[in-house]
């Protein structure tokens, strides 16, 4: 089991960018010796970044960061991205992801994206609830998207939406089952546990839920 946090990874993601900043102040051939050059950074995360250190991570962590569209920038950029990948890799029996409240965007262009602005031409940082709740509809259908795509997960896999302080889930039924015409009724958050717990093998003892039958097919 292996986690990554956005937070956590501040200090890595500020060095990275900053080396980037030096790169266009030195001079940019073409988009594709930036690109490389980006690639060849050699920037390690600080101890404690990762809930598990392994060298495979480290280089994980590092292509999402340098290659996902706007994940240096935007937390929730830099979930869907990191899922999308880890699915594509790793192929996980289990992925949560948690998305976030960002900040609003900032007018840039692409040759200003990586500098260090001056003092005077800052813009307060706001959170931007709207744009965040627009991120997690279309970024999470980006993951449930890229997951069907792969025979691993293609109607085998169960998603399970949650949101904070709502006290109903939304789950999305593998294909075959719901071709099949199985329409699962209200259930229990026991009776969740017991489906995900029979969906993979694993033993609850005195488990108090059923497994939803539907669901699972």
């Amino acid at each position: 089991m292996t986690g990554l946090s956005y937070d956590r990874l501040r200090p890595y993601r500020d060095d990275l960018t900053r080396a980037l900043n030096r790169k266009i102040q030195s001079g940019v051939e073409s988009p594709q010796a930036f690109a490389a050059y980006a690639r060849s950074l050699q920037i390690a995360p600080p101890a404690g970044a990762l809930l598990y250190a392994a060298d495979i991570l480290t280089a994980f962590v590092r292509d999402v960061l340098l290659t996902g569209n706007g994940t240096l920038l935007m937390n929730n950029t830099f979930v869907e991205w990191a899922a999308i990948q880890a699915l594509r890799r790793a192929q996980p029996r289990i992925v949560v992801t948690r998305y976030g409240v960002r900040d609003k965007l900032k007018p840039f262009s692409s040759m200003v994206l990586f500098s260090q602005p001056r003092a005077a031409d800052r813009v307060p940082v706001a959170p931007d609830p709207a744009g965040s709740f627009v991120d997690v509809e279309q970024l999470s259908y980006y993951v449930w998207l890229n997951a069907e795509k792969n025979p691993a997960y293609r109607t085998k896999t169960l998603y399970l939406f949650l949101a904070e302080g709502v006290d109903e889930m939304l789950a999305v039924q593998p294909e075959a089952s719901a071709a099949a015409g199985a329409k699962p009724s209200p259930a229990r958050l026991s009776d969740v546990h017991a489906t995900m717990a029979e969906w993979l093998g694993v033993s609850i003892p005195n488990r108090s839920g059923r497994p939803i039958a539907a669901i699972l097919g």
